[in-house]
């Protein structure tokens, strides 16, 4: 978000009312301030669906840098809203360690 300041202040105008409609790149800056504060924040705000002690009882694997992935991939799918409960969270956690494994094998 700190970058897209900056963008906005490298312009020798802010957008106006109409260019933030019309502009291409103060659209795309709307759109991500749009996201960063209606949607990001209120999901950070809330506590996660899993750890990683959740992590090791659903996948029986010991702790390793897959947690972080598998930790991450839930986190994003919470906030981008595809999942919103811990059940729904242990079944997408338990897809993805199916996948890592089919990759690894």
């Amino acid at each position: 978000v700190p970058g897209l300041y900056l963008h906005l202040a490298n312009r020798l105008d802010l957008p106006t009312e109409k260019e933030w409609q019309t502009d291409p790149g103060a659209i795309a800056v709307r759109n991500i301030f749009d996201f960063y504060f209606q949607t990001y924040l209120p999901a950070k705000r809330k506590k996660p669906l899993l750890n990683g002690n959740d992590i090791q009882d659903i996948s029986k694997i010991k702790p390793s840098p897959t947690f972080a992935t598998i930790l991450y991939k839930i986190e994003e799918a919470r906030v981008l809203g595809v999942i919103n409960t811990r059940s729904q969270a242990i079944s997408f956690a338990k897809n993805i360690v199916r996948k890592i494994q089919k990759e690894t094998n």
